[in-house]
């Protein structure tokens, strides 16, 4: 019985570690996919991040929008408006924006749902991740 009981607790160890890895994982990526996305071309960030849930205009550039949160991307259709006002929250803890210009990422930035930007947080990772792997 003793080793079944040290067994459990070793395994809820082991769990908790991992889960805190992705923890950290997914800050990292929020951290420092600004730096690491700028001037990827607009064909390679469709590739790892699929379809926006919104483009719009801005000036010459372009802002795709994709919703994040409680580990998946929502896989709405695509809209295209004026960006102004807050973005489609559908459930999202994270609105990711990404600038397009000249055809490559020029700007990323992370809103909450109710459009105020937002520093950084874990759960803007769930759109990012793909581009990570």
């Amino acid at each position: 019985m003793r080793i079944h009981g040290v067994g459990l607790v070793f395994a809820c160890g082991a769990l908790c570690c991992a889960l805190a890895a992705c923890g950290y994982q997914r800050a990292q990526v929020v951290n420092e996919a600004p730096t690491l996305m700028m001037g990827m071309p607009k064909e390679q960030l469709l590739a790892c991040m699929g379809q926006p849930v919104r483009k719009a205009n801005e000036g010459p550039a372009e802002v795709w929008s994709y919703n994040s949160g409680d580990g998946s991307v929502d896989p709405m259709v695509v809209r295209s408006e004026n960006f102004s006002g807050p973005p489609p929250s559908n459930q999202a803890s994270c609105i990711v924006n990404i600038t397009i210009a000249g055809g490559r990422v020029s700007k990323m930035s992370y809103l909450s749902p109710e459009g105020e930007p937002m520093k950084t947080n874990t759960q803007c990772s769930y759109a990012l991740q793909k581009c990570f792997q």
